[in-house]
């Protein structure tokens, strides 16, 4: 309103009168100037329109309507992107149409009309008929006035070389504006032009002689030491932390929920009683100093709760709080006097930071309304600090002087009860939220939390704190090292006394950025093929990131990449641990006896890395062969396979089963496979039997796994799961088709499928075997020579590296 018209005045309507005031002249001119693109492409069609009793004047109207609309089009392509109005030109008719080089015509209009930009196009003799009244107009005329001089004679015969002298700093600003928009339309231009027209040799001169824009404004600093001005030619904005948008943004981002809002007035503290460690060390006082942080949930006041977040450590200087503490997206961790402060010769940060995005104690607005700060920089030797307080609402913000000690305080008033209630019931089971007293985990600096309810202050403890030593002798945590790095320590196995134990998390700096209860920001570990039982969930992590390499996203609640920096090693790490594991568990007399306890040991590992009970049953996660012991890998196996796989299904309430009778020597190169269910239903009976004949119906089965090599069949079911077969709901008829019945006895049928091979055991043989055990479904599964199509995978990697030879003896 202002640029058009001079005020924010509201203008009247416009009527059926011919008079016009002379503020909506100024209206219709500006919305002439907006839309006379459009309104070219309109008159072109429709002609120049007129009141009702007036015949309209169309110039245009003896032309086919193929052609007015073309035309029309061209004129309109002006107030569009170059790109974008060729794109709207169908392809088969974009390079000629109507015998007219619609692109070349676009380009030529929209760059001679930026290249018109001297005083000629805004000749002094109209000023003097009569003034401009509208402010943006009499801008862009004393643009033109002050460029002086436009000419092709400079060193590069491809650019425009542009002499002007502009008047004040809203003229050079707005001259760099043209100028960098001139810039990108030749850039556009001839892009477009070389993809229509390049490719074709009558065409490919259809092109610009300029390519570039050379100005004497382009370095300031030049520009001023050339001329004498009367304003320094930088071009300062005024610049605010925009209360509105931060109301409009904080609470989405973070999803209104007040936790949040704790952490990052937590991690603030934390890094401020770091830093200031750091400089007393550096002072060899630190023996002095015990760094500290209080976080306090206040519901004493009947009118209002507080949410106070206390450290002693270095403080704000007034500076810190106008250009950091209180302006969004600045982080006071970047600033240089910080990097002076606390980054080494080599570029390498001497402490700890986790504020990274500059949002920080602003998120404090998910917690309530009102912040109020008390601070004194440790460098403030005077005893006073400094106190203001603030709202989203305030335009001006007071700051007192009062006594203090060194450190800061943040209280942070609630209003609403309910974010009472989400601060003090939040859970990470439950309600996947993190309780206020739940975000730091490093014993150092040591932090304290309480609540004042019904005039009682109580200490809420957080479920772990590591101890201070991870790496101890008969710990569990392994070390990763890493250049870019301080630390990064990893485990599956729990974490004595505490909840924390069931999912794996990623902590950075001591806070917790995600548990993997929900993890999905956080990277995936493929440490086997997807069709192995070998499978890793995401590890407890704890990443010590002094230089602010780890890619977390703005939300700091799982990374903005789908990997880490470590991704490859950590991987290998695990993969070498895990199969570590694997071999220790089956360090034990390779006989069917010996398969019970075996399948015990590695479902047990499994267990522990893909930290759930859940997912082990139905996969066959260890086999038997005369060599000895090898884990149902797929990149293992294609390389060991068998003639002869003897699949069971092994219940783990029992585990006794078919395979455990067996002499391993009586079927030459076979091996047993126990594939372990946790249940003893009709259902899982039939699941396993159908997993045996449908490849695509269970893919972790190991007979689906190797579908494509497996020759025949030959399925051994008791009778009670042969009724299960053929009752309504059981194999579909695809399946049975494929069946043939080969023996049937009071509690056996054996069915083959597809060309199994003559065993040296007869069936009565293994009948009588299997009568001698809680059997109730197993298999002879014989395969045929193929070539391996399986990529290698990290546990096959650590496997062939740590163990000597494929099988466990």
């Amino acid at each position: 309103m202002i640029s058009v018209f001079g005020d924010a005045n509201p203008i009247e309507p416009l009527d059926d009168s011919r008079i016009l005031s002379d503020r909506q002249k100024l209206l219709v001119g500006e919305f002439l100037r907006r839309n006379h693109a459009r309104l070219a492409h309109e008159i072109a069609i429709n002609g120049v329109p007129g009141t009702e009793n007036s015949k309209n004047f169309h110039p245009f109207s003896t032309f086919p309507l193929t052609h007015r609309d073309l035309y029309g089009f061209l004129a309109r392509s002006h107030n569009l992107s170059v790109r974008d109005a060729a794109d709207r030109i169908p392809r088969i008719k974009r390079r000629r149409y109507l015998d007219i080089h619609a692109p070349y015509i676009m380009t030529l209009l929209r760059i001679a009309d930026y290249i018109q930009i001297d005083a000629a196009r805004a000749p002094t003799q109209i000023l003097q008929l009569r003034g401009l009244r509208s402010p943006i107009s009499r801008q862009e005329w004393a643009k033109h006035h002050d460029v002086l001089e436009l000419h092709q004679l400079g060193d590069d015969p491809e650019a425009l070389n542009v002499i002007a002298s502009p008047k004040n700093i809203i003229i050079f600003s707005g001259l760099r504006a043209l100028f960098r928009d001139l810039q990108r339309e030749l850039d556009e231009s001839w892009a477009l032009l070389g993809e229509v027209y390049g490719r074709v040799h009558e065409l490919n001169s259809l092109g610009l002689t300029v390519r570039r824009l050379i100005s004497n404004l382009d370095n300031p600093l030049v520009f001023e030491k050339e001329n004498s001005l009367k304003y320094v030619p930088k071009e300062i904005r005024l610049t605010t932390s925009s209360a509105e948008l931060l109301r409009i943004l904080v609470g989405p981002l973070y999803g209104n929920r007040p936790t949040i809002g704790v952490r990052e007035l937590l991690q603030n503290s934390i890094d401020a009683t770091l830093e200031m460690q750091n400089q007393l060390i550096r002072k060899n006082s630190a023996n002095d100093y015990n760094p500290s942080v209080e976080v306090e949930v206040d519901l004493s006041n009947e009118n209002a709760a507080y949410v106070r977040v206390t450290d002693n450590g270095v403080g704000m200087t007034l500076q810190t709080l106008s250009s950091f503490f209180l302006t969004a997206g600045a982080s006071f961790r970047r600033s240089a006097w910080w990097s002076k402060e606390y980054i080494d010769s080599e570029g390498r940060a001497q402490v700890r930071r986790s504020g990274r995005f500059g949002v920080g104690a602003l998120a404090a607005f998910l917690i309530g309304p009102k912040i109020t700060v008390t601070t004194r920089h440790f460098l403030d030797e005077t005893g006073s600090g400094l106190r203001l307080s603030f709202s989203l609402d305030d335009d001006l913000i007071e700051v007192s002087r009062i006594d203090c000690g060194i450190g800061t305080s943040v209280e942070v008033k609630i209003n609403d009860p309910l974010v009472t209630k989400q601060l003090l019931n939040a859970n990470r089971f439950r309600n996947d939220e993190i309780p206020f007293y739940d975000w730091y985990v490093y014993p150092e600096p040591k932090i304290v939390y309480r609540t004042h309810i019904d005039a009682k202050w109580s200490e809420r403890n957080p479920p772990w704190v590591t101890p201070q030593q991870l790496l101890s002798p008969d710990g569990i945590w392994s070390y990763l090292e890493s250049q870019d790095f301080e630390s990064i320590f990893w485990t599956y196995d729990r974490i004595p006394d505490t909840q924390r134990s069931i999912h794996g998390f990623l902590i950075c700096n001591g806070i917790l950025i995600r548990h993997s209860l929900h993890d999905e920001n956080l990277p995936k570990f493929e440490i086997s093929t997807r069709k192995s039982p070998f499978r890793a969930a995401h590890p407890r992590l704890l990443v010590n990131d002094r230089d602010g390499r780890l890619p977390l996203n703005v939300q700091r609640d799982g990374l903005a990449e789908s990997e880490y920096p470590f991704q490859d090693s950590i991987t290998k790490s695990i993969a070498e641990l895990y199969v570590r594991d694997i071999h220790r568990a089956l360090c034990i007399e390779a006989t069917p006896l010996n398969i019970n306890e075996a399948l015990k040991g590695v479902r047990s590992v499994i267990k522990k890395y893909i930290m759930s009970s859940h997912h082990v049953g139905g996969v066959a996660s260890i086999g038997l062969t005369q060599k000895g012991w090898i884990p149902m890998e797929p990149t293992l196996l294609e390389k060991n396979l068998p003639s002869c796989f003897i699949f069971e299904m092994y219940e783990s309430i029992s585990f006794d089963g078919f395979l455990a009778n067996l002499d391993i020597t009586a079927e030459p190169n076979s091996m047993l496979v126990p594939i372990v269910v946790d249940s003893t239903g009709g259902g899982i009976a039939l699941t396993f039997f159908r997993s045996l004949l449908d490849s695509d119906y269970l893919g972790s089965s190991p007979a689906a796994i190797f579908a494509r090599r497996i020759a025949g069949l030959r399925i051994f079911v008791s009778s009670a799961v042969n009724d299960n077969i053929f009752r309504k709901g059981g194999l579909p008829q695809f399946l049975l088709r494929r069946l043939n019945k080969v023996f049937e006895n009071d509690r056996w049928f054996v069915y083959e499928s597809d060309s199994p091979h003559k065993s040296d055991n007869s069936i009565e043989e293994i009948i009588k075997i299997a009568d001698d055990s809680n059997a109730r479904v197993f298999a002879y599964a014989y395969t045929s020579d193929g070539q391996s199509m399986l990529e290698e995978t990290p546990f096959q990697k650590a496997w062939t590296h740590l163990v000597v030879g494929t099988f466990v003896t």
